[in-house]
């Protein structure tokens, strides 16, 4: 009777000990693919801001007039753009 206590109290400690190494794992894991995102978000702003040539990030106002006529998927400008530039 002792040694299946014994046994089943390593087998939950080793379990718990698994549970444990997943999580780190995984947090780890998160981290790196967090980092990795960051990094893509960073190089996508920068390429889009240099193929735009617009380096504050804003649209211009021929910009969005532009958008318009040409019925870009990206829609006319929100009321904040129009209104910021005129």
């Amino acid at each position: 009777m002792a040694a299946l206590l014994i046994t089943a109290s390593l087998a939950i400690a080793d379990k718990i000990d698994q549970k444990k190494q997943a999580r780190k794992d995984k947090k780890a894991h998160d981290e790196l693919r967090y980092r990795e995102l960051q990094a893509e978000t960073k190089a996508s702003i920068s390429k889009h801001e240099a193929s735009n040539g617009n380096s504050s990030g804003s649209p211009t106002k021929e910009g969005m007039q532009q958008r318009m006529r040409r019925n870009d998927p990206q829609g006319p400008p929100s009321y904040e753009e129009a209104v910021k530039h005129n």
